[in-house]
């Protein structure tokens, strides 16, 4: 590919999600800057800088990186050098304000992993998974000052699998963002695409993620529990409090069968767990300061 074959772009990002799409246009040598997240610091004590992977990814392959505390006019003036370019939003992890957007050369673009108006917000792979969905995508949008509001200018459609997990799923839409997006911001800029605005009276949010999004509550169904559990998967995990101790479950089935107890262990060595309806065969989990086991090897202590 030629040094023209995408406009100049500042790459916006911070997560593993963001990686694939700033890898394949880095390849196409239009990378010219990349803005993530400060590090920060992690571990006992907390005196480990945590780099974001798009900063590592940066780095790795010399290209200019800006970490702004605040988009202040002290931020403005480290982008100023790499300018005229257009940003490329993804999962940066911050809204930007209206005059930092403005400097993008055309209009900034936002890539979303949902259908939207569908799941605007900061979960919304986690969303999907857990509402049991067969199918989400990729949305590449005009960015907005308002939170996935922009209009759209290319969608991507992506089938769920059974037995899908947040890890797997935002894994398959990381590639699929890789695969597309750098020809749409192509045309985009060609004046090929032409924004179309998002039906607002459609739109539905994901929510922020905490620690305790996936508290485990047994009266509900164990299908119910089975998608919570995947969609929590690796991050923040879901769990249940035995004995004043959190129990991470790390791998677990729905079944229709139910023990009359609350925990039974099963032949095969898997904890049951009765539930509002059905139980919850867990295989493998890992209890508070502890290591991941085995049910079989946790039961027996």
């Amino acid at each position: 590919m030629t040094p023209k074959d995408l406009p100049p772009i500042i790459f916006w990002g911070t997560p593993p999600f963001a990686v694939p799409l700033l890898a394949a246009l880095h390849a196409r040598r239009a990378v010219r800057a990349v803005v993530t997240q400060p590090d920060r610091k992690q571990g006992r004590g907390r005196r480990t800088e945590a780099r974001s992977a798009v900063k590592e990814f940066a780095i790795a392959n010399h290209l200019p990186t800006v970490q702004p505390e605040r988009q202040d006019a002290k931020f403005i003036s480290e982008l100023t050098p790499h300018l005229p370019a257009l940003f490329c939003v993804v999962a940066y992890g911050a809204l930007i304000p209206k005059n930092v957007l403005t400097l993008s050369t055309p209009e900034a673009v936002n890539v979303h992993p949902s259908l939207l108006p569908a799941l605007r917000g900061p979960s919304p792979i986690q969303a999907a998974v857990r509402m049991g969905l067969r199918e989400t995508g990729i949305t590449v949008m005009q960015l907005d000052a308002e939170l996935d509001h922009g209009p759209i200018l290319a969608q991507e459609k992506i089938l769920l699998v059974e037995r899908e997990t947040a890890e797997t799923l935002s894994e398959r839409c990381a590639q699929l963002a890789a695969q597309f997006v750098p020809d749409v911001i192509k045309g985009y800029v060609a004046g090929l695409i032409k924004p179309r605005p998002q039906d607002h009276a459609k739109a539905t949010y994901s929510k922020l993620l905490t620690a305790d999004y996936a508290a485990l509550d047994f009266t509900r169904p164990a299908e119910e529990l089975d998608r919570l559990i995947r969609s929590a998967y690796p991050w923040p995990g879901a769990y249940f409090v035995l004995n004043v101790r959190r129990i991470k479950v790390i791998d677990a089935r729905p079944v229709a069968e139910s023990p009359d107890r609350r925990f039974a262990l099963t032949p095969d060595g898997t904890l049951r767990i009765a539930c509002g309806r059905g139980s919850l065969d867990v295989a493998t989990l890992q209890p508070e300061n502890s290591r991941i086991m085995s049910a079989k090897d946790f039961v027996n202590g």
